[in-house]
């Protein structure tokens, strides 16, 4: 193909798109014979850092009979693209699709009394599911004696994907006093964001590769708290409330520390629960919300 490459981000003129590191792309053809591309990319923020991960994106294909395809008529998608409606086939109005949906447009929310984690949530590696229960309450997370910066083992963990630069996330939980139980931004080992309660008193904690260091520590007298992580372009915003209803900033971490450009990797961040500490002691989790903003 004289046009090759037919899908590319790295011309002048898409160095500012929200979507970059395009690739790994299939070509469809829908029903009504139209051409479609899946490919995969990211979607950058706070400049040129990007958290979420690789994530899939449709844009629609021009393919003349006899000729060479056309990516959007220039080589270049974005998250918002017009195209010609596929059905009903005797409709030949345009709308707008998104080249890429979240599933988290509207509030989940898990109440454990009665709601289990689903396929959208993961564990680190090989879990000890004897450290993973659902009481008449509440998720239990029993530790396994391994904290987050394991590198081979499992500590006890369960997480999501944050799926959104704009996000909100909320649990609420009870701890042993010598149990670490709280909440995770996750990259991997060597790159994460921690709140958690420990000996009455509640830490914001980084591990950035050889740095490890609590940010922020408060003491705390309640038995029940509830845990907020709101992200942003540039910040992970970490807060607590005793009453689930006025919360206080514990801190703020800037999101790139975390990136795939800062951290390495590719898969994207976790928002995890987890339970350190001695081994079998636990922390009892009652709910888990996620929102986008």
């Amino acid at each position: 193909n004289p046009s090759n490459p037919i899908l590319t981000h790295c011309t002048m003129a898409a160095q500012n798109n929200p979507i970059q590191g395009v690739g790994h792309a299939d070509f469809v053809q829908a029903s009504d014979g139209s051409w479609w591309m899946t490919c995969l990319g990211f979607r950058t923020q706070g400049g040129n850092h990007h958290l979420l991960g690789r994530e899939t994106f449709l844009a629609p294909v021009e393919w003349p009979e006899g000729e060479w395809p056309t990516v959007n008529g220039s080589g270049e998608i974005f998250l918002n693209m017009p195209v010609p409606v596929t059905k009903p086939a005797e409709v030949t109005s345009h709308t707008q699709i998104s080249s890429v949906t979240s599933s988290s447009v509207t509030e989940k929310v898990l109440d454990f009394s009665k709601d289990r984690c689903g396929h959208d949530w993961v564990y680190l590696r090989n879990p000890f599911m004897n450290n993973y229960s659902y009481t008449r309450k509440s998720l239990r997370l029993k530790s396994s004696g391994l904290n987050l910066d394991e590198t081979h083992l499992s500590p006890t963990f369960i997480g999501r994907r944050q799926e959104d630069i704009f996000f909100s996330a909320v649990t609420s939980l009870t701890s042993e006093p010598t149990t670490s139980g709280g909440m995770t931004v996750f990259m991997d080992a060597g790159s994460h964001y921690d709140l958690f309660l420990e000996k009455g008193c509640l830490y914001l904690h980084y591990r950035l590769g050889e740095l490890s260091c609590p940010e922020a520590v408060i003491p705390l007298n309640a038995d029940h708290v509830w845990l907020k992580i709101e992200g942003n372009e540039y910040f992970y915003i970490f807060s607590y409330s005793t009453d689930g209803e006025n919360f206080f900033q514990v801190g703020q971490m800037n999101t790139r520390y975390l990136s795939s450009e800062t951290a390495s990797g590719f898969t994207g961040i976790v928002i995890g629960l987890f339970a350190a500490g001695p081994e079998g002691t636990h922390a009892d989790f009652r709910d888990f919300s996620y929102k986008s903003l």
